[in-house]
């Protein structure tokens, strides 16, 4: 009987959901460089970390953000100037890398975003 409660607790604790979310969105960058995303914090404890804008093994930006149970909190990240130039030459202007954001308990959460001049 004992086996069965513990195996329903690590089903319980693997199914509940992260405590960040990150929609589709389609950021602009600005000309110093900064692109803002945005991400929602389900709480109910409030949300440290870091966000890490990545494409393949390369990082473009990373930046600290902290938020409030249950809002949407903004983030914004400088871009390397190598990658700025790179937008610059890419089809479209735009870019479509990976927001990763990892909060303090180490649970990240990751997902392709847009970004754009």
């Amino acid at each position: 009987m004992t086996h069965f409660v513990l195996a329903a607790a690590l089903i319980a604790a693997q199914a509940s959901p992260p405590p960040i979310t990150i929609r589709d969105q389609n950021d602009g960058v600005n000309s110093l460089r900064v692109v803002t995303v945005a991400g929602f914090c389900r709480g109910p404890q409030p949300c440290a970390g870091t966000a890490k804008l990545t494409r393949g093994a390369t990082v473009l930006g990373k930046a600290r953000f902290t938020a409030p149970p249950k809002t949407t909190f903004k983030t914004p990240i400088t871009l390397s100037a190598s990658v700025f130039r790179a937008l610059h030459k890419a089809r479209g202007k735009r870019m479509r890398p990976t927001l990763t954001l990892t909060p303090a308990t180490g649970q990240a959460v990751s997902h392709v975003i847009t970004i754009h001049l």
